[in-house]
């Protein structure tokens, strides 16, 4: 087979793409779309072996197989073990247990189906997973174990004659599921190949039917691919639901630029885009894990990205050189009697498998850690163990699901009363809720909980995302809205998470959003009281893995009080919303006053694991809530 310059070149466009965007979306808004180019890619050569060798007569499924392993196996090995040598000695038990089912499931290429079940509000943030990115590996590698079957199943049923049309019909049905499935289900057709699996097809299908281009129409082509790809590169951004029917415009730039087929262009066939498209695979490997650990480390601005891209190509070119290119199992007769070569694919599987496996049956290797600090290494999974979100009558009150009618909220959620306090907001305001209960019980004020709280549920009257119960923001405030003018409560507490995915992300803007739901309340219902919460401490990662890491550094157990790891971004929208909301009339409670001093934010309440303030980067544990709503009872009742 003739060596495709074009593609190679193409390859440098795609992955350079994807690095620029993960590094600093706001360079490349609409980088991300790098991998469908590399789908297109995967599916044009996938289809020429496939198809050549079937043709040819010589088609093995199994061969086809070990090809594909020996060119990817062995630098996601390589990557895999390098993370979890890494991850032994930096990470946490929970990180690291963390980090070695997802070696595992890279591994075995289900790592999208991983990810996509692991996908929701308690999702682990994607800055804490190293292998995130291997999501696309998985996608193509199912590619690869069906896509003989699919052409064999078509030849099979409408002769060869007719592949080209069989492959047409699936591309058009899979591109239907990309396009036809509801936001509410967007991550499936994010990480699951159904809705992925046109792109490739697509590159297939230019295989299937090459044109026949004078020198000038081919240039036009080129011209245009390239125009539609980088368009899709600079346009495009994380706003738009992807893959929707816009990654068409991706797919058919790279299907236009490969049936170009101009060997010669200086677009592709140049010394820097021939060496990055070589390295690609390895840029590509090695690039996030970079991301993840400048982020982990507040290593960040244009310096650092600039140094972080130059990093990944550094580290794609020895993963390449060492690794990718010495064990791939290329053309070279020696391959066939070099034993280290011919075993490198098992072993190298293997080797890491096993220790991820293992790594991951000692949960996190908790052993590492001794004295008072290894109570925190029991905690395996943080919301199972602060019993949450069960412990905000999760699927009733909170998050309510979307067949619940209106009166049966109200039964299951408005007590009987006459002082109501009314809770309004996202899962922060869920929070809140075992520290009202705990105030019922202890104090001798009287007043009743009507709880109507909604996972990513913003306290803001314009549509961003779906909330958990894939309500969208107007609805999910316009019920609570209908509510409170039928129950006219005495009290109305709101709060959120400043930072949340529906949240507005300027403070200022915030103050004006909420100021907008305040006076739709008072039109409503005009004796009402109403109270806006500020934020609660904000982590830069969970609690737990916080305090292990203050261990870690400084061999000691972490302070009541500390600013390590602490968000103190919260502090200006502190100020910003007492400033905004006072001056109309609002009661403006600060949650950092509270919970705050000199000396940085508490981190627990009590003496017992069960007490500390966070249970993840920022939602209340039960034991802080009740802490909180004690400090603040006079304010909130009086």
């Amino acid at each position: 087979m003739n060596f495709r310059y074009d593609i190679n070149g193409l390859r440098a466009f795609a992955v350079l793409a994807v690095v620029i965007f993960h590094f600093n979306a706001s360079w490349l808004s609409g980088g991300f779309a790098g991998v469908d180019v590399f789908f297109v890619i995967s599916g044009y050569l996938m289809t020429r072996i496939v198809v050549g060798r079937y043709d040819a007569g010589k088609l093995s499924i199994w061969g086809f197989y070990l090809d594909r392993g020996r060119r990817i196996i062995p630098a996601l090995a390589f990557l895999c073990a390098g993370l979890l040598i890494y991850g032994v000695f930096k990470l946490s038990p929970i990180g690291l247990m963390q980090l070695a089912k997802h070696v595992i499931g890279s591994l075995l290429f289900i790592s999208n189906g991983v990810y996509w079940l692991e996908s929701g509000y308690f999702d682990a943030s994607s800055h804490t997973k190293w292998l995130l990115h291997t999501w696309s590996l998985s996608v193509e590698w199912q590619f690869y174990l069906l896509y003989p079957f699919i052409i064999l199943g078509i030849v099979k049923a409408v002769g060869r004659k007719n592949l080209g049309a069989g492959l047409l019909i699936t591309c058009a049905a899979s591109y239907l599921f990309s396009v036809l499935t509801p936001a509410a289900h967007q991550s499936s057709a994010f990480y699951l190949i159904h809705a992925r699996a046109w792109e490739m097809i697509a590159g297939g299908l230019v295989c299937l039917f090459p044109l026949s281009l004078t020198a000038k129409r081919s240039r036009f082509t080129e011209a245009s691919g390239f125009i539609l790809v980088i368009a899709s590169y600079i346009w495009m951004s994380e706003r738009v639901a992807w893959p929707g029917f816009l990654a068409i415009v991706p797919v058919l730039g790279a299907c236009m630029i490969l049936a170009a087929n101009r060997q010669n262009s200086p677009l592709t066939n140049n010394r820097i885009c021939q060496f990055l498209g070589t390295t690609s695979y390895s840029i590509y490997l090695w690039h996030w894990p970079v991301v993840v650990y400048m982020l982990q480390n507040e290593i960040t601005g244009i310096p650092a990205a600039l140094t972080g891209i130059v990093l990944s190509v550094v580290l794609g070119w020895l993963s390449y050189f060492f690794v990718e290119n010495r064990l791939r199992g290329d053309k070279n007769k020696r391959f066939d009697h070099n034993f280290v070569r011919r075993h490198a694919l098992l072993a190298s599987f293997c080797v890491v498998m096993i220790s991820g496996a293992s790594v991951y049956k000692s949960e996190g290797l908790p052993s590492r850690y001794d004295g008072k600090i290894n109570d925190l290494t029991q905690i395996k999974n943080v919301y199972s163990f602060f019993e949450i979100p069960d412990v905000w009558r999760n699927g009733v009150c909170h998050s309510s699901p979307i067949e619940m009618s209106q009166q049966q909220r109200l039964e299951k959620c408005a007590e009987n009363g006459d002082n109501k306090i009314f809770l309004w907001g996202d899962s922060y305001a869920g929070a809140l809720y075992p520290g009202l209960v705990a105030l019922q019980k202890s104090d001798h004020h009287k007043f009743s909980i009507e709880q109507f709280t909604d996972g990513n549920g913003a306290p803001f009257f314009r549509n961003a995302t779906l909330a958990d119960n894939k309500k969208d923001m107007i609805t999910v405030n316009q019920e609570k809205l209908d509510i409170v003018a039928a129950m006219k409560p005495q009290r109305v507490v709101i709060t959120w998470m400043m930072t949340g995915v529906n949240s507005i992300q300027i403070p200022q803007e915030a103050v004006a959003g909420i100021l907008d739901t305040i006076n739709r309340i008072k039109r409503v219902s005009p004796e009402s009281k109403i109270i806006v919460i500020g934020p609660v401490p904000q982590w830069k990662q969970n609690l737990v893995a916080v305090m292990l890491k203050y261990w870690d550094e400084f061999h000691t157990y972490p302070p009541k009080y500390m600013d390590f790891e602490l968000d103190k971004s919260m502090f200006a929208w502190d100020e910003a919303l007492k400033s905004g909301l006072e001056p109309h009339g609002v009661k403006y409670i600060s949650a950092l006053n509270e919970m705050c001093n000199e000396q940085g934010c508490i981190t627990r309440v009590g003496d017992g694991v069960k007490d500390l303030s966070a249970a993840d980067w920022g939602h209340l544990t039960p034991a802080s809530s009740a802490y909180l709503v004690d400090k603040i009872k006079g304010q909130l009742l009086n």
